[in-house]
């Protein structure tokens, strides 16, 4: 809670204008919503070549991308960070296409990787985003024991 309140007040602060967010998942895309509507010039990073491209398919991930600017989000796909400097009281980040962008506060909300171990060594099919595949009633792949079920999306393709 100490990280949200700190960021509440540095987002409140009269000097804050511009925010980074790196990373187009469910919490970035939310951020970058509410960020927005604060007047705050918002620009997304992903590595993707498109927004939650682990959670929906090109098509709709265009329409998501074309809603966010059209709030004036500025967005940048298929770009990695490498690195965020700290000078004269603002942060530089630096990404692989070459610009450096400058902002008051960076977000990073790149998510997690999936913790499949147990489940590979149980035999579950792992799909091409590095969780477990499921079939349509969201049940484990190819797993020797097809009662595993749980947060697995309703997935059909490797």
């Amino acid at each position: 809670m100490d990280d949200t309140f700190g960021l509440t007040e540095q987002l409140d602060h009269p000097g804050t204008q511009s925010v980074i967010i790196v990373g187009t998942g469910y919490i970035g895309l939310e951020m970058a919503e509410a960020l927005s509507t604060r007047d705050l010039d918002v620009c997304v990073l992903e590595r993707y070549e498109q927004v939650m491209a682990r959670s929906i398919d090109a098509q709709m991930a265009a329409h998501l991308a074309a809603e966010l600017q059209r709030h004036g989000v500025e967005l940048r796909c298929g770009v990695t960070v490498t690195s965020v400097v700290r000078e004269n009281g603002k942060l530089m980040v630096t990404s692989t296409d070459g610009q450096t962008r400058r902002a008051d506060a960076v977000l990073v909300v790149t998510g997690v990787a999936p913790a499949v171990e147990l489940a590979t060594m149980a035999g579950a099919q792992i799909g091409a985003a590095g969780a477990i595949a499921s079939d349509a009633d969201r049940s484990a792949r190819r797993l020797r024991c097809r009662g595993l079920r749980g947060d697995l999306p309703p997935v059909t393709r490797p």
